[in-house]
């Protein structure tokens, strides 16, 4: 399936944005996130995540659609794909709240999302290089014929 996915990286992301908020049907949510600015606390259900982030996926999708002409760096592109879709799952696993959890364990998971969203955020800057420097070899390609 990876070799495919250097090929055609949108069709996993479209398969995964469509397996998102199916798996939001089943019995496996959480309590969602709940975040807390001075006086005000904010609620966000498991659901709305699943489906913000299958919008998320279907935009990324059609961002490698539309550049599927463009040659792209294969390893940056399976950096990119598999960090969109594995470290929000990962966040959602690590934090399903099971009881009242120990100092330890809040700091731990603490550090944990704290890495894994730092992976993200690479991710998704090699994705920016990626994109920059398909169009930069394009250009160079029709600058040579």
């Amino acid at each position: 399936m990876l070799k495919d996915q250097n090929r055609h990286p949108y069709l996993l992301l479209w398969i995964f944005a469509i397996l998102f908020p199916l798996s939001s049907l089943s019995k496996l949510e959480g309590d969602g996130w709940t975040i807390n600015l001075h006086d005000t606390y904010y609620v966000i259900s498991q659901k709305e995540i699943l489906i913000l982030h299958s919008v998320y996926l279907l935009l990324l999708g059609g961002m490698y659609w539309l550049m599927r002409k463009r040659k792209l760096i294969n390893g940056l592109s399976i950096f990119h794909v598999l960090a969109s879709f594995i470290i929000p799952v990962f966040l959602m696993l690590l934090n399903r709240s099971k009881g009242e959890p120990s100092t330890h364990e809040v700091y731990f998971k603490l550090y944990l999302n704290a890495f894994a969203l730092l992976i993200w955020l690479l991710a998704q800057i090699g994705f920016i290089i990626n994109l920059l420097l398909g169009f930069r070899k394009n250009a160079i390609r029709k600058e040579n014929t």
